[in-house]
């Protein structure tokens, strides 16, 4: 069942052309893995699926029932997150906010399904700790935990892999084998192995940062 459809998607960033002839389908319970080197437009890729930056060409349709709003994203880190004033349970809880319209109060479920992906995570044991006293892995979890509470129909990974030791990484790709298992779309910029061999749909970008090669549902090569 296809929830997503990009066709001749181009993007541009102050007249230079990222992303040139994207063509890709995402159903529900794919699993698509998305490399390619450094300024190859991954990211820009990753945004503009979710409609965070508009293509300059080309259109994105979404299909039975699906948009970025029953989606999770965690975006690529690297900014520092040492000073953020919040506890981890209200970053957790914080992914369900594209679920409540009004944006005032957390259900019963969304507090017990938070609680639920925060054991799952490891990240339990400090729920109700300050987000900035955590280590870089303990925060890069709590933020994958808080992009799988606001997924519903689809999740994006920008390098989730990032600061995670191998126990982590272990966990998180069982736990998105799970949810995948269970018909939730997966979208991943990844260079970890383990986090690759769960993809049935690859997307390779070129240096040349303009196209690439895509692997899956039997469309052919663009």
């Amino acid at each position: 069942m296809k929830i997503l459809i990009a066709e001749g998607l181009c993007v541009s960033y102050e007249g230079k052309r990222i992303l040139e002839d994207i063509t890709l389908e995402i159903d529900r319970g794919d699993f698509l893995v998305i490399t390619g080197e450094n300024g190859s437009g991954k990211t820009t890729l990753l945004k503009a699926l979710l409609g965070l930056i508009p293509p300059s060409a080309g259109r994105i349709r979404h299909h039975n029932g699906y948009s970025p709003r029953k989606a999770g994203y965690l975006p690529q880190s690297g900014h520092k997150r040492e000073a953020f004033p919040a506890s981890c349970r209200e970053i957790i809880l914080s992914g369900f906010l594209g679920a409540n319209p009004k944006g005032l109060f957390y259900t019963s479920e969304q507090r017990r399904r938070a609680k639920d992906i925060s054991e799952k995570m490891g990240v339990a044991d400090f729920f109700d700790k300050p987000f900035f006293l955590l280590s870089g892995g303990q925060q890069q979890r709590v933020l994958i935990a808080r992009a799988l509470c606001a997924a519903d129909m689809a999740l994006f990974l920008d390098e989730p892999a990032t600061g995670l030791d191998r126990t982590s990484l272990k966990e998180t790709a069982r736990l998105l084998r799970e949810l995948n298992g269970q018909g939730m779309a997966v979208v991943m910029i990844t260079h970890e192995s383990e986090m690759g061999a769960l993809a049935n749909k690859r997307l390779a970008l070129n240096a040349s940062a303009v196209n690439g090669s895509y692997k899956g549902g039997g469309k052919s090569a663009f």
